[in-house]
């Protein structure tokens, strides 16, 4: 009987510490693939872009446009195209290429946010529709204007 007990002790031990194991081994597997999901974002299997958000921090100089460019990499083996890119607001203009993104290509889109006159936080979207895409995906950018001091 004791012997029992003692074999069920141990088996419930060994599982408990199989148990921590594998956590441990998970919770490192996605650390490990959150910094690849740092590096570059892909988009359905068929874009591949550096990052999908923009952080201007603290900006204290509002009389010169806001501008960032995001690099877009087609991965597929066909051409495709931006369709169209609408934004949140009409203080944000959008620059970019209409024609053809070749296989491994790499286009860029520049967003510009123009509120020269805006002072304190702001969180602009620009939501981007490919050909061969069949859901947009969006852009962001954000940041904070604050007054000179």
């Amino acid at each position: 009987m004791l012997h029992c007990l003692f074999s069920a002790y141990a088996l419930s031990l060994i599982f408990d510490m199989l148990k921590t194991f594998v956590s441990l081994l998970i919770l490192a597997i996605c650390c490990l693939t959150q910094h690849e999901q740092d590096d570059k974002h892909v988009i359905a299997n068929a874009l591949e872009c550096s990052k999908v958000e923009h952080d201007f921090s603290t900006v204290t100089d509002s009389s010169i446009p806001l501008t960032h460019t995001f690099l877009l990499k087609n991965i597929t083996q066909s051409d495709c195209y931006i369709k169209m890119i609408c934004t949140s607001c009409s203080c944000m203009t959008v620059k970019y290429d209409r024609k053809l993104i070749h296989p491994g290509e790499i286009k860029e889109v520049t967003l510009i946010f123009n509120d020269t006159d805006y002072l304190g936080k702001f969180d602009k979207t620009a939501i981007v529709y490919m050909s061969n895409i069949k859901n947009p995906f969006a852009l962001r950018i954000k940041g904070n204007i604050a007054t000179k001091e």
